[in-house]
């Protein structure tokens, strides 16, 4: 193009030279005065020449403009006012139609150029690919905090007792030489009424001399209520049989009336100990300040939690308190290293599974399944995943684009489906161009992933 270029320049050059100052007034032309002449040629295949020089014409489709001799004289004979005027608008108008047929030649070409390129579009699927690793980096302890927060509520629940009897034991005493027996269901009462029931048969042993013989059964009250709680020894005098005595040598106890009450409920506990925790969590967002910007904390901040309450759960309450204690270490680690690790898992557990020829599509996604911080590093464990499919970079796009240069578009596809094995391929070339371009540079590639299964698998 610099070759044009440098012609259209010199030529416009030449007719824009300027004469001498008599030149520039109305004279008439001598027959030794020079003539610009300018030489129109048609080209074969379109396009016109235009020269200052004459050609050897070839044939007799070459117009000289060249003016005879007689015209010569003509124009010598005569005087023609403002000659140089008309010459000089002749030559702006032919340098104006040069000018504007060289820019449509120089366009022509440009898009010609352009269009001598192929683009070669590749189809193929994405897939994903996970694994779980474990691995240790240095751990950056950046402070240590601690925190306390108490906080207390009403009690929500609610609790119910149904009506219930006394219980107790009771004792029989035999001083007959003989055994005796007392069924189940022996009615007893104490000094003030209150009547109990045996609730097994007792078989007393006979007594002797040194002794009465003795069994302890168990009993209950007849009627609900507290009234049944009788006291120790209520029950003592002979009963049921000649020679047997009875008595109560505990208490009864567990006798009530029906009632409702409020209880400690767990969402009252857990309430107070997330409002609390919640404070607690504001708190140690201020305390981590600034972090290098090449670093990422630990989520969540590893902390060691004490929590108590006055109750627990189900205790008949009408508030309870609680107190959370939380003492925190606030470290970060290298994201950088951190990336480089999964992504060097993931490529490697790719390249166990499925050979070479496979590259990793984007970022993978991240879940963290332990965190422990010990003796100054981080133990992770990490469950990951990414999408992956074949490897069409730029060393390998060039590879293939040395195979196919120059070839036919039945050849290139030919070629690149046995050297990728991808079934959808599509060429795009010009239609006046048999084979794809002989320079790499004009062959690109486009690559299309298509998502398929793209659910993480934990």
């Amino acid at each position: 193009m610099s070759h044009y270029a440098e012609d259209i320049h010199r030529i416009l050059a030449s007719l824009n030279e300027p004469g001498d100052e008599e030149a520039n007034t109305a004279t008439p032309l001598s027959d030794k005065q020079a003539v610009n002449v300018i030489h129109v040629y048609p080209v074969e295949g379109g396009g016109i020449l235009f020269s200052q020089t004459e050609l050897e014409p070839e044939d007799d489709k070459v117009v000289d403009s060249t003016p005879s001799e007689h015209s010569k004289a003509e124009i010598s004979d005569q005087e023609i006012p403002g000659l140089n005027i008309k010459r000089e608008a002749s030559k702006a108008l032919a340098a104006a139609i040069l000018a504007v047929c060289l820019i449509l030649l120089l366009i022509g070409f440009t898009i010609q150029s352009l269009n001598l390129s192929a683009t070669i579009t590749i189809v193929t699927s994405e897939h994903r690919i996970s694994t779980n690793a474990v691995f240790t980096l240095p751990a950056n302890l950046l402070k240590k905090v601690a925190f306390t927060e108490a906080g207390s509520a009403p009690a929500t629940g609610k609790g119910h007792q149904d009506a219930m009897q006394a219980h107790g034991i009771v004792t029989f005493y035999n001083s007959l030489p003989q055994p005796q027996t007392i069924e189940a269901g022996t009615l007893l009462a104490d000094s003030g009424g209150v009547q109990i029931v045996t609730d097994q048969t007792a078989y007393v042993p006979a007594g002797s001399f040194s002794g009465n013989g003795q069994i302890s059964v168990s009993a209950h009250a007849v009627n609900s209520g507290p009234a049944g709680n009788i006291a120790a020894g209520d029950i003592s005098g002979t009963c049921c049989r000649e020679y047997i005595l009875v008595r109560n040598n505990a208490s009864f106890t567990g006798g009530q009336y029906a009632r409702d009450f409020q209880i400690v409920s767990p969402t009252d506990i857990k309430g107070i100990e997330s409002t609390l925790l919640s404070k607690i969590n504001g708190e140690l967002l201020k305390a981590q300040g600034q972090i290098p910007t090449s670093d990422a904390l630990i989520d969540p901040i590893p902390c060691s939690t004490v929590m108590s309450s006055d109750h627990k759960a189900g205790d008949e309450a009408l508030s309870v308190s609680v107190a959370v204690s939380e003492n925190c270490s606030i470290v970060s680690y290298n994201t950088h290293t951190f990336n480089e690790k999964i992504t060097a898992e993931l490529s490697q557990s790719l390249l166990r599974q499925f050979g070479a020829g496979f590259t990793l599509l984007g970022s993978p996604t991240i879940r963290f399944t332990d965190t422990k911080i010990q003796s100054g590093q981080i133990d992770f464990s990490v469950a990951s995943s990414a999408l992956y499919g074949l490897d069409f970079s730029r060393d390998r796009t060039n590879g293939l684009a040395k195979l196919v240069a120059g070839k036919s578009k039945q050849e290139a596809l030919k070629v690149l489906t046995q050297e990728t094995g991808v079934d959808e391929i599509a060429l795009d070339i010009p239609n006046y161009l048999k084979t794809l371009p002989k320079d790499t540079t004009r062959i690109h590639f486009v690559v299309v992933y298509q998502p398929i299964g793209n659910t993480p698998t934990w």
